[in-house]
């Protein structure tokens, strides 16, 4: 039986980005419209504030993180709180910036840029690999969802407005795509607008719903398998953490919502649905 609560922090507008970081033992996670970047370490929760709008992270060792904004991906000292731009990315800043990311079994990257305003197939994905960034996915409007089969065979990903999860085939080997997008998941019929994912260790998919207030466990066939109702009505991004890696975090976003509960905008604890992966670390070509 599954268990819900909510960590006690200042709300984000919307929260994303959310990691386990595997050898520090302690989670990250991000406010995008406030550009924070909050920490759990122990019981104690770190605020920290950032200059520029960020929107995902990776890690790259146990003093390092791999964070994404508008103007590309930057290692991060978490100690001393530098930047050091790793690779810029070509857009304009002034109207695009990054959205969901997230690291690849591979030692790369894979991160979404999209307009400011939504608008329509200005969106996309790049994978950094091997010290290059290189476009994997075009012509979308809201890129999220980004995470990876347990067998390491495809890489799924979404475009929210259609509420459709989509998977591409991946090298195995080195994880470049072998196929076009194919459709996994339709919710364009009750409009389940899915939003981040992560992959559990028995291979289902959890995918946050916004606006739905749940999550929603997908089997690797596509099969629905369990739904966690939470108590806020737009989660936004999954990540597995804790010791056993039996825990799992989520975001979530108080933006856009007038009558607003205390949890809205807090990042929320599950435990009893199952165990995750550790996430990989991201290999660096500075």
């Amino acid at each position: 039986m599954s268990t819900v609560s909510a960590l006690q922090h200042v709300p984000c507008g919307l929260g994303e980005g959310i990691l386990w970081h595997p050898l520090r033992q302690q989670l990250f996670w991000i406010d995008i419209i406030e550009h924070r970047l909050l920490s759990l370490k122990g019981e104690e929760i770190l605020d920290i504030p950032l200059e520029r709008t960020p929107s995902a992270l990776g890690w790259v060792d146990e003093d390092s993180l791999l964070l994404a904004d508008e103007a590309g991906l930057h290692l991060l000292d978490i100690e001393q709180q530098s930047l050091k731009l790793v690779v810029g990315f070509e857009h304009d800043a002034l109207t695009h910036r990054s959205n969901d990311g997230r690291a690849d079994p591979w030692g790369g990257f894979w991160i979404s840029t999209m307009h400011r305003d939504a608008v329509e197939g200005e969106a996309k994905f790049y994978r950094y690999y091997q010290g290059k960034l290189t476009e994997v996915i075009s012509n979308i409007t809201i890129p999220n969802g980004c995470c990876f089969s347990a067998d390491k065979q495809w890489v799924y990903f979404t475009n929210s407005p259609t509420a459709q999860i989509m998977r591409m085939k991946l090298n195995k080997e080195t994880g470049w795509p072998t196929s076009e997008p194919e459709l996994f998941i339709d919710h364009s019929d009750n409009f389940r607008e899915p939003d981040g994912a992560i992959v559990a260790d028995n291979g289902d998919m959890i995918s946050a719903h916004w606006g739905a207030g749940e999550l929603v466990r997908y089997s690797p066939k596509g099969e629905v398998i369990a739904r966690y109702v939470v108590p806020v009505k737009q989660p936004t991004c999954p990540a597995f953490g804790g010791e056993n890696l039996d825990t799992l975090f989520v975001t979530s976003a108080k933006v856009g919502i007038e009558d607003r509960s205390d949890t809205e905008g807090k990042t929320l604890v599950l435990t009893g649905v199952g165990k995750g992966i550790a996430e990989p670390a991201v290999k660096l070509t500075l």
